[in-house]
C-alpha cells in the first residue's frame, strides 16, 4: 500500500511537473509575442514622433521667418510713418509759431494802449493812494506805539494784580499760621500749666516721702546706733571672757587650697564683679569671730541638752529611790520599784549599750540554771 501509495504521488509530482513545464512554455511564447508586438509599436511610436517632430521643427522655421518678415515690414512701415509725421509737426509748428507771434505783437500793441490809457487815468489815483499809504504807515506806526504802550500797561497792571493777590494770599497764609500757632501756643500753655501743677503735685508727693524717708532713715541709723553701741559693749564684755588662746589668735587660719577654689568659682560665676567680691573680701575676719560665736553657741546648746537631759535623768532615778524607800498612796498607785512581776522590776534605767570592741561575757548553763533557782527559792520563800 506504501509502495503504491508512492509510486502514485510520483506520477502526480511526475504530472505536476509535466504541467509546470507546459505553463512555462505557454507563459515563454506569450511574453515573447508581448515582446515583438512591444517593439513593433514602440518602432511604430519612434517613427511617428520622429515624423512629427520633424514637422513641427519645419513649422517653427516657416512661422519665424514669416515673423521676421512681418517684423521687417512693420519697422519700415513705422519708420515712414515717424519721418512723415516729424516732417507735419515741423510745418504745423512753424505755422503756429508765426502766427502766435503775430498774436503776440497785436497784443502788445493793445496793452501799450491799455497801459498808457491806464495810466493817464489813474496817476492822480496813484498819488493820492502814495498820500494815503504814507498816511496809514504813519498812523500804522502810532497805533503800534500806542498798542504796545497799552500793551505794557494792561502787563503791568496784570502783574500789579498777580502781586496784589499773591501778597494777600500771602498774607492770608501767614495770618492763618499766625492763628494755628497761637492756637498751638495756647495748647502748648495749657499743656504745660497742667504738667507743671501735676509735676509739683509730684514733687510735694516726692518729697513728703523723701521727708518720710529721712525720718524713717534716720531712725534707722539711731537704730544701727545702738546696735553698734551694743555690739561695742558686748564685744568688751566679750573680750572680758576670752580665753588666753582666743586672746593669742583672735581669728582662726583660713585653708589656703579652699580659698583658692572659692576665689576660682566666684570667677566662674555670671553677674558677680569681682572687684565688689574683693570689698566683701574685708569683712573675712569679722565672719571667722561670727562663726567661731556660732559654733560656740552651738556647742554650748548641745552640751545644755545633754546635761539637761542628764538631769532628768537622774532627777527620774532619785524620784524611784525616794518612792522605793517610802509606801504612799501614790507610789502604790503609780509605776514603782516595789513590785516585782515575773521576775520584771518597774524601774526607769538606760538601755544597756555593748560599747564597741568590748569582749563578750560567756556563762556555762549550770551556773545561770542556779542563779536563777535560788532567785526562785529567794522570791517564794
Amino acid at each position: 500500500a506504501l509502495r503504491n501509495h508512492l509510486i502514485h504521488i510520483d506520477d502526480l509530482i511526475a504530472l505536476q511537473e509535466s504541467r509546470m513545464r507546459g505553463l512555462h512554455e505557454e507563459f515563454e511564447r506569450d511574453v515573447r509575442i508581448l515582446k515583438e508586438e512591444y517593439d513593433r509599436e514602440k518602432s511604430d511610436i519612434a517613427r511617428t514622433h520622429d515624423a512629427e517632430t520633424q514637422e513641427l521643427h519645419e513649422m517653427i522655421e516657416t512661422i519665424r521667418e514669416e515673423e521676421v518678415a512681418k517684423l521687417r515690414q512693420i519697422r519700415d512701415n513705422f519708420l515712414a510713418e515717424k519721418e512723415q509725421t516729424r516732417n507735419k509737426n515741423v510745418e504745423e509748428a512753424e505755422t503756429m509759431k508765426m502766427d502766435l507771434i503775430k498774436k503776440i505783437d497785436s497784443l502788445d500793441n493793445a496793452f501799450e494802449v491799455e497801459f498808457q490809457q491806464y495810466m493817464h487815468e489813474t496817476e492822480p489815483r496813484t498819488q493820492k493812494y502814495s498820500e494815503m499809504l504814507d498816511a496809514n504807515t504813519k498812523t500804522t506806526e502810532a497805533i503800534y506805539g500806542m498798542s504796545v504802550d497799552i500793551n505794557r500797561t494792561k502787563k503791568k497792571t496784570q502783574k500789579l494784580a498777580l502781586k496784589a493777590a499773591q501778597i494777600k494770599r500771602e498774607n492770608d497764609d501767614r495770618n492763618e499760621a499766625l492763628r494755628r500757632e497761637k492756637d498751638t501756643i495756647i495748647r502748648h500753655y495749657h499743656d504745660l500749666k497742667k504738667k507743671m501743677a501735676k509735676l509739683r503735685s509730684q514733687k510735694e508727693e516726692h518729697l513728703g516721702t523723701l521727708v518720710t524717708n529721712s525720718l524713717h532713715c534716720m531712725e534707722k541709723l539711731r537704730s544701727y546706733q545702738s546696735l553698734g553701741e551694743r555690739i561695742l559693749k558686748t564685744a568688751e564684755l566679750c573680750r572680758k571672757l576670752e580665753t588666753e588662746k582666743e586672746k593669742v589668735l583672735p581669728f582662726y587660719q583660713s585653708d589656703p587650697d579652699a580659698q583658692e577654689e572659692s576665689d576660682q568659682m566666684v570667677e566662674k560665676i555670671q553677674g558677680v564683679d569681682p572687684h565688689s567680691y574683693n570689698e566683701f573680701k574685708q569683712l573675712d575676719n569679722f565672719y571667722k569671730r561670727y562663726n567661731k560665736v556660732n559654733l560656740d553657741k552651738l556647742a554650748i546648746q548641745k552640751q545644755k541638752a545633754t546635761l539637761e537631759k542628764e538631769n532628768l535623768f537622774f532627777k527620774n532615778l532619785l524620784k524611784q529611790y525616794l518612792d522605793g524607800v517610802s509606801v504612799n498612796d501614790d507610789v502604790i498607785n503609780n509605776n514603782n520599784p516595789l513590785l516585782v512581776v515575773n521576775n520584771r522590776v518597774n524601774l526607769n534605767r538606760p538601755p544597756v549599750v555593748m560599747e564597741d570592741g568590748a569582749a563578750t561575757t560567756y556563762i556555762e548553763g549550770n551556773t545561770v540554771v542556779n542563779n536563777l533557782a535560788r532567785q526562785h527559792e529567794n522570791n517564794y520563800h
